[in-house]
């Protein structure tokens, strides 16, 4: 005897209870892209560099030595004017490594646009140059005594860490008027960050910093005997 399966399934009603999702009436319309205005020559689109990207590793350069080289775009050409260059070009090295074609080609891609439209700065390469040519003009000075750490006995009582500054114990957690060069070296100013993206904080904040150590009463090198001023000066010392 056969049994027709299909009419043993009743049919499942509609649940009269559930109503129909209505449509959202608060949505308001999306307004429409406002007129860019015309620039001339050829625009500036970021997705085209890609094709950039398509080329070399159509061409057998090895995906790993690009990504290695667009670290070296974050670092020199971006630094701190936008540090997330940095995280995401090394997340794409490491989707290329892990994964290799095609979601490491694709995590590539996603880091070449980010650094074509980044924020530009090469403040911080600059500052490194800089500091290079400093110590190779002077050689390698000691580290100021009032700096070193005095693991034993007998480097306490040469004076390593005397009169040592501890920044915590300072408003802003700043000394102000202290000094990390060697005296022989004197005072450099390397790092001068520019007015675009994240380094424009920066600025702000080492502007701020520099009037308040210009201002101190303690000046490291200067008169040493201003320490206890300074110290007494401070709200937060103990």
């Amino acid at each position: 005897m056969s049994v027709n399966v299909i009419e043993q399934v009743p049919a499942v009603p509609l649940n009269p209870e559930v109503p129909l999702v209505p449509v959202n009436p608060e949505v308001p319309e999306v307004p429409d892209k406002p007129e860019v205005p015309e620039v001339p020559g050829a625009p500036f689109e970021p997705v085209t560099i890609t094709s950039q990207l398509d080329v070399s590793i159509d061409g057998g350069c090895d995906p790993l030595y690009i990504a290695r080289r667009m670290i070296r775009m974050a670092t020199e050409d971006i630094g701190n004017a936008d540090p997330r260059a940095l995280q995401l070009t090394l997340n794409a090295w490491d989707v290329q490594r892990r994964l290799g074609p095609p979601e490491g080609e694709l995590a590539l891609a996603q880091a070449v646009v980010y650094l074509a439209v980044a924020a530009k700065s090469n403040a911080v390469y600059a500052a490194w140059l800089a500091a290079r040519e400093v110590v190779a003009a002077g050689g390698s000075e000691p580290v100021p005594i009032h700096l070193r750490n005095a693991a034993t006995s007998l480097m306490a009582s040469l004076g390593y860490g005397e009169s040592y500054q501890y920044a915590h114990d300072f408003d802003e957690g700043f000394v102000p008027g202290e000094r990390y060069f060697p005296e022989a070296v004197g005072e450099h100013v390397f790092y001068e960050p520019t007015e675009r993206g994240l380094e424009s904080k920066i600025r702000e904040k080492l502007v701020y910093l520099r009037k308040l150590s210009a201002a101190s009463d303690f000046q490291r090198y200067e008169d040493d005997s201003a320490l206890e001023d300074a110290e007494q000066n401070n709200p937060k010392t103990p």
